[in-house]
């Protein structure tokens, strides 16, 4: 217990103070910045500053949480009520804890505290997580949330216990709070039909809970906070789509967006790019040998070869787990395609043209699949655990390889941006 908490606050501490030093504040106050992925930073602070709360309804807790540390933060030294670096202490907070978060549920998974750790790193330093958590945006909270319910979904696996399903719905209901796009959690409800016996007790108990969390606390948070009235909260948070890219030059939520190039775009990025980062500005670009460089296509193999091995694991062991009437492999395996394609499929249909910067939300299925693989394959050499070196080792290389990379392509280019 000591070496795990001494490990968690060791990552917590390295990678928040990463993400503090990365991007310079003022690249959240500078419009021309907005043109790397349409970044929401420099948007949320001139909104912040005029009053304006118009977009707040898909992102509530987020812009609550913001204006009470904004209000709240002379005391702190490095804050003293500065806008900017109020809002961007969400994101590496969220960013710093979901590191950590990583970490706990891995070693939940695999029992050893280095593959663990490396999982967590390897997902702190995608360029999505690195990106979004040393910025100004309503990623990075939501995505934490989002991991904790997968952790809940994790432990409602192991011990289906009503317990262990109420935290996966209040956490659902949390994220939904931070991101209404959070609705797409629901197939972490695959968790709750691991085992027969008790199914719909916990079907209603997680249901149950996703709704007082996010449903009735929307009503209370957007009544409260926002002033409107009871009867108005559901048109209310139906704003994106009063939005001028939604109804009057409707560019959002269009059957005509779910086209073979715009899925494609958003593909690439989900799977690829907001894990390896591409060069700048190549986002928008479907052709990944195009989109990286010499350096970046040998990051992305090792990523693509680890990813497939990891996969690979995860995908030998469900045959025997379904002999064994043992569903964990094959429902984490499920949420992991369904999670993916599900947000592929969803950010295609709604804005096709960022397809970076919902990209992240990925990211908690991309660490699973790592992580599962890990596990099964410490499975395979349970009866010689000497010949599993390697898994660390490949854990390793990948880690360290992709840090460096988003560094050089993504973190130093967009400082001299800044």
């Amino acid at each position: 217990m000591k070496k795990t908490v001494i490990i968690g606050i060791l990552l917590f501490i390295a990678t928040a103070t990463v993400y503090w030093k990365s991007i310079p504040h003022s690249f959240n106050t500078v419009y021309e910045n907005r043109r790397f992925f349409d970044s929401d930073g420099e948007f949320i602070v001139r909104q912040y500053r005029e009053g304006k709360t118009f977009t707040h309804n898909d992102h509530l807790l987020y812009h609550i949480l913001g204006k009470a540390i904004q209000q709240h933060s002379d005391p702190i030294p490095s804050l003293k009520g500065d806008i900017v670096r109020s809002h961007k202490v969400l994101s590496i907070l969220a960013g710093g804890l979901g590191v950590v978060l990583f970490y706990l549920m891995g070693l939940t998974m695999t029992s050893r505290h280095l593959p663990a750790a490396l999982g967590a790193l390897f997902a702190g330093g995608c360029a999505g997580w690195w990106f979004f958590s040393s910025t100004i945006d309503t990623y990075l909270p939501c995505v934490l949330a989002s991991s904790a319910a997968l952790g809940a979904a994790i432990l409602v696996i192991k011990k289906p216990t009503r317990h262990a399903s109420a935290a996966l719905g209040a956490l659902v209901g949390l994220a939904f709070l931070f991101r209404t796009d959070s609705i797409l959690l629901a197939v972490l409800g695959l968790s709750l039909l691991n085992r027969r016996e008790g199914v719909f007790t916990r079907i209603a108990v997680a249901a149950g809970a996703a709704i007082v969390v996010g449903v009735v606390g929307y009503f209370v948070l957007a009544h409260t906070c926002y002033d409107v009235a009871w009867g108005e909260v559901p048109q209310w948070a139906q704003g994106a789509l009063q939005r001028p890219e939604a109804s009057k030059k409707p560019l959002w939520g269009l059957a005509e967006n779910l086209s073979r190039h715009n899925i494609t775009k958003v593909l690439v990025n989900h799977v690829c790019y907001t894990a390896v980062f591409p060069q700048l500005p190549t986002t928008q670009v479907t052709h990944i040998i195009r989109a990286y460089s010499p350096s970046g296509i040998a990051t992305l193999s090792v990523y693509a070869v680890i990813m497939m091995t990891a996969a690979g694991y995860a995908l030998s062991q469900i045959r025997s787990g379904i002999r064994a009437r043992n569903w964990a492999v094959l429902i984490l395996s499920a949420t992991v395609v369904l999670w993916v394609a599900m947000r592929i499929f969803f950010y295609s249909w709604w804005d096709p043209r960022d397809p970076f910067l919902f990209a992240n939300m990925t990211l908690p299925a991309l660490w699973l699949l790592l992580m599962l693989g890990a596990q099964q394959a410490y499975l395979v050499h349970k009866e010689s655990p000497g010949t599993a070196w390697y898994i660390p080792a490949a854990m390793l290389l990948l880690t360290s390889l992709v840090w460096i990379h988003n560094l050089r392509l993504l973190i130093i280019p967009l400082r001299d941006f800044a």
